[in-house]
């Protein structure tokens, strides 16, 4: 499976994760669709309240070779909006994902490290 496949398919199961809770509606922009913005880019999954369209949560995962710094300016941009932001890294990336939160500033709700397949795609806070 290619890396753009594992992360689409990880974008689609982080979106799935956030739609179980009924009053939250989960938007995934997996590799180069667009369906849902926030402050004028693509992240990969935007949260909103059901029914409205107040951003509550904007989510980015990334891959076993994208937590790095140049991702982290993208995280950065994400989380000076008004909405929570999160993160979701591969297993095993975490303290890299924190390091470059700490070293670039970013207030992030939460990080999470994630496991495929999809059949049992699991997500947990580091």
């Amino acid at each position: 499976m290619s890396r753009e496949s594992d992360h689409d398919e990880a974008v689609g199961g982080v979106a799935r994760l956030w739609d179980r809770e009924p009053s939250f509606t989960a938007y995934a922009n997996p590799g180069q669709e667009h369906i849902e913005e926030y402050n004028g880019e693509w992240p990969d999954v935007v949260v909103k309240h059901s029914g409205t369209s107040v951003v509550i949560a904007v989510c980015e995962v990334e891959t076993e070779d994208s937590v790095t710094d140049k991702e982290a300016e993208q995280w950065a941009r994400y989380a000076s909006g008004d909405a929570h932001f999160y993160l979701y890294v591969p297993r095993g990336k975490c303290d890299d994902a924190r390091m470059l939160c700490e070293k670039h500033s970013i207030e992030c709700e939460a990080i999470h490290e994630y496991l495929l397949p999809l059949e049992s795609f699991l997500a947990t806070e580091c």
